[in-house]
């Protein structure tokens, strides 16, 4: 999905529901990483609630019952896979990473949040008259779109549009290499 002229939003969730089927709504938020791009959960903003909805929400795993902490291992499991997957996306980015990843978040029975899905923003732009940089710059970004254990489908379309962008920049160069020649 394109969200600006040279930029490119690597999800790693491909069904974004509002509401899932027992009610429960999920809340976007976008969080942004430090200087090394790291995506832990120190770096994750905490929700601004009341102490009455503190009290009223944050219930202690011995409190749920087998229903809520089958969720909550449910939500546990997708929040370290949709880090791990946009970690690895930046991780392979490097500094075509623009900024950290953006989450969407549900909460789960003990009041906490979960990211259930994610995305991050990859500077797409060719290089301006030099067709190698811009050659080597589609590489990184089809590394980054396959970086994850499994792509989603907008990793692959990402991919195909970095394939496009390194072969447009293969032709050109062949182009110089024939002025050259003459």
């Amino acid at each position: 999905m394109i969200i600006a002229t040279h930029n490119i939003v690597l999800p790693v969730n491909n069904h974004r529901a509002n509401v899932n089927e027992h009610g429960d709504k999920t809340v976007s938020a976008v969080e942004k990483s430090n200087k090394n791009n790291d995506v832990d959960d120190s770096q994750v903003k905490k929700d601004e609630k009341s102490s009455n909805e503190k009290e009223t929400n944050n219930k202690h795993e011995g409190e749920l019952d087998q229903q809520e902490l089958s969720q909550l291992r449910t939500l546990q499991n997708r929040d370290r896979e949709v880090r791990a997957h946009e970690q690895a996306h930046i991780a392979a980015a490097g500094s075509l990473a623009k900024g950290g990843a953006s989450f969407e978040y549900k909460r789960g029975p003990d009041g906490q949040r979960y990211a259930v899905g994610g995305e991050m923003q990859i500077d797409t732009s060719t290089v301006s008259g030099d067709p190698e940089a811009t050659a080597a710059k589609a590489q990184q970004i089809r590394r980054a779109a396959f970086a994850p254990a499994q792509p989603s489908q907008q990793d692959r379309s990402v991919a195909a549009a970095a394939s496009t962008m390194e072969a447009k920049a293969r032709i050109e160069i062949t182009q110089q290499k024939m002025l050259l020649k003459n």
